[in-house]
């Protein structure tokens, strides 16, 4: 069963979800081999992550959001939202699997600008009807919209993006 815009609880899943579908429906994530986009909810997360790693030398997972900034409106709180996804390469490993697919090399740093687009400026699931823009949109800081999180063994990048939600 789909979750409701009207429920507050679910307002927080709709726009994880959201995020992740926007970053999984571009070209360059759905381009065979395709890089799977990963939430929390698909069961053991890690091992999925490991999964992808070890076949494509690749992995996005998108981190549940958390929220700052609350402000009390009457009954209802308004809060910024932010979404993270993580980006992860295996570089040589993402290499050879471009190589055996005989495919371009795409990676994280690709992988990294192409989610920040595919989420800038778009709708975050909670319109109750057409879209108006500016209102319920994520939003990628001006300031550090990307980041490279110093790892040992391999290459990863956060992608942030920031939507209001009101509770």
């Amino acid at each position: 069963m789909p979750y409701d815009p009207n429920k507050i609880e679910d307002r927080l899943l709709i726009v994880a979800d959201k995020f992740a579908s926007l970053i999984a429906q571009d070209a360059f994530f759905t381009s065979a081999p395709a890089i799977p986009v990963l939430t929390e909810r698909v069961g053991d997360i890690n091992n999925k992550i490991t999964t992808s790693l070890n076949k494509l030398g690749i992995a996005v997972a998108v981190i549940m959001p958390d929220g700052d900034q609350g402000q009390s409106n009457g009954e209802s709180i308004s809060l910024r939202v932010r979404l993270v996804a993580q980006i992860e390469e295996l570089v040589l490993v993402n290499q050879a699997a471009a190589t055996a697919a005989n495919v371009a090399y795409r990676p994280a740093l690709a992988a990294a600008i192409r989610a920040m687009k595919a989420v800038h400026r778009k709708p975050n699931g909670l319109d109750a009807g057409a879209h108006i823009a500016g209102l319920n949109e994520f939003e990628c800081p001006e300031v550090q919209p990307f980041k490279l999180i110093p790892a040992k063994s391999f290459v990863t990048y956060h992608v942030t993006a920031f939507t209001t939600v009101e509770l």
